[in-house]
């Protein structure tokens, strides 16, 4: 097989384009590639895939994480399932897989996950400025991740969604960071030769690991000697109460998972993010799917998502054009003919996700964001789609992160309109996994009312109504109208002369129907107030008459004045 020889500088400086998809359109579906000391062969195709898989063995091999391996030898630490191999390797991997791929047992995780989804939501209100957008969105969605992951393998919460973080939670993101970038150098240039002459590169994977390894057995041991009296009632300690996997190895494996948990996830619901806010008519048409699923007070759990495909058919969507890991690997251990060509044993074999993912041949119109392709039963080959990889040898944590992303589109977008705030293209770059060339050009805007503040100058035009806060108002006092999404058809407000509505009387009439920090909501009367759908999805037609409200335990409401109070 002949080898392509790309660019070393930029894969080795991490600014490169993502270049396997236009590698693949110019070599092939199947070409060797040498990358200094990496020799590999890349295949792209949903056949080639699908032959590999029919010829895998028990235990199938990965490719040797040697930077890792030689950080575990070095410390004397385990080794964990993303770099243990054979029959030790399936032992591990039998011991997680009944906790991590049961869907049975992975939808228990829901309201561990919804917990600090709820927390994630108050804090994006907090850091948005008056625009909804983030000073450091990537930064922020990492935060969550690392929270949900580690309350999932530890049963425990870092505070890094509150305002002051512990040093150690900060601590443990930026040594993730430190420990990707340096391995990647070392993949590519002898990592015996760094740990020879002691290189920064070295010194530096080898401190970010021993930070990694500090919170992994600090959280590990606290939480394994809270539940000894009865390891079966907690997820870690039933699995390491089963005897299969030693004190080390199990420091190891968690230490990865959340390797895995934290960045890959934050990244890619970030990208399903820029994806819906490039394509509104999408995020419209998923935002109908949670309204109707859901109640206005419900939050989203394992069973209500079973009713959303479209939900799952946008993350996938997303994952097919921007999948954080662009690639999984394989080392056959056996020689093989493979598209024609024969690999000897040993050969690591590159599976690239992300080109098939932009393969004309593979997704007709591929450049389009378009969930409605993963509604078509039999249109889409299942080998064309692996960003969890594939086989035996699967992401451990695939069920896990897919129940983390589901709920948080959940939240998100009922929460908000993501909208994109320019319409420049956003180029992908290979550091480990696939990031922005820049930061993601989104904001954050509420649904829920139509202006902010308590006190707000409301105008009509026509069928368009819109608000702007006067000055001096906070967002604290912010009206919130909720249940604007139980119907289908316009609403029409009616009132027989000018008059304030008590926030009591709605309360209590229509449950639900609004939350309010103040006296009451305003309206100003004697017009008929037409809401089009442009502004609300699913919305109710009723009357509220003058007499609806005083009856009870209402006060007779005085008249508003020419500014009312939040109009909504």
């Amino acid at each position: 097989l002949p080898a392509v020889w790309p660019p070393l500088g930029p894969f080795l400086l991490g600014t490169g384009q993502c270049i396997p998809a236009q590698y693949h359109r110019r070599f092939g579906k199947i070409f060797r590639m040498k990358l200094g000391a990496f020799d590999s062969v890349h295949i792209a195709a949903p056949c080639l895939l699908e032959a590999l898989y029919r010829r895998e063995s028990a235990c199938p091999q990965r490719l040797e994480i040697k930077p890792w391996k030689a950080y575990r030898d070095y410390r004397d630490e385990g080794y964990g399932l993303l770099i243990l191999e054979g029959k030790d390797w399936q032992r591990v991997r039998s011991a997680f897989q009944k906790k991590l791929m049961k869907p049975g047992e992975v939808v228990k995780l829901d309201t561990t996950v919804n917990e600090v989804l709820e927390d994630f939501m108050h804090r994006i209100d907090e850091i948005c400025d008056h625009n909804g957008q983030m000073e450091d969105v990537y930064s922020e969605f990492n935060k969550w991740s690392f929270e949900s992951i580690c309350l999932v393998l530890y049963g425990k919460r870092f505070g890094l969604l509150q305002q002051d973080v512990e040093e150690e939670s900060l601590n443990f993101i930026k040594a993730v960071k430190t420990m990707m970038a340096t391995f990647g150098m070392m993949m590519v240039t002898p990592v015996e030769l760094h740990k020879g002459l002691n290189t920064k590169v070295w010194q530096a994977h080898t401190k970010a690991w021993d930070d990694i390894f500090k919170t992994a057995k600090h959280s590990i041991d606290c939480r394994l000697q809270k539940h000894s009296a009865n390891p079966q009632e907690d997820f870690l300690c039933d699995i390491y109460s089963g005897g299969q996997l030693s004190r080390k190895e199990l420091y190891a494996a968690i230490a990865e998972l959340q390797i895995a948990g934290v960045e890959t996830t934050a990244n890619s619901l970030l990208w399903a993010l820029y994806n819906l806010s490039r394509n509104p008519h999408v995020q419209q048409k998923l935002f109908q799917e949670i309204q109707r699923v859901l109640d206005a007070q419900k939050s989203p759990n394992a069973e209500s998502l079973r009713n959303m495909p479209y939900l799952k058919a946008c993350l996938k969507e997303s994952m097919r054009l921007s999948p954080s890991v662009p690639f999984t690997t394989r080392t056959i251990d056996t020689e093989m003919v493979l598209g024609n060509y024969v690999l000897p044993k040993g050969t690591v074999l590159m599976i690239n996700s992300h080109a098939l993912g932009c393969s004309e041949e593979y997704f007709r119109g591929w450049a389009e964001f378009r969930p409605e392709r993963w509604l078509q039963r039999g249109s889409i080959h299942p080998f064309s789609h692996v960003p969890f990889g594939m086989g035996k040898r699967m992401c451990v944590g695939r069920r896990v992160a897919e129940l983390q992303l589901h709920l948080a589109l959940c939240w998100l977008i009922r929460k908000y309109r993501i909208v994109a705030t320019d319409q420049e293209p956003v180029e992908t770059l290979h550091s480990g996994i696939l990031i922005p060339s820049r930061a993601l050009p989104i904001a954050f805007q509420p649904r829920a009312g139509l202006c902010w503040g308590s006190a707000a100058h409301c105008s009509l035009s026509g069928d368009l109504l819109w608000g702007f806060p006067t000055s001096g108002t906070g967002r604290e006092q912010l009206f919130v109208c909720s249940s604007f999404s139980h119907c289908h058809t316009s609403l029409i407000l009616y009132f027989n002369k000018l008059s304030a509505v008590p926030v009591q009387y709605f309360n209590r009439k229509y449950p639900g129907f609004c939350t309010a920090h103040g006296s009451g909501i305003n309206f100003i009367s004697t017009f008929c107030y037409k809401f089009i759908p442009t502004f609300f999805d699913f919305i109710p037609t009723f009357s509220l008459r003058d007499a609806d409200h005083k009856g009870g335990n209402e006060h007779r409401p005085t008249a508003a004045g020419n500014n009312s109070q939040c109009f909504v």
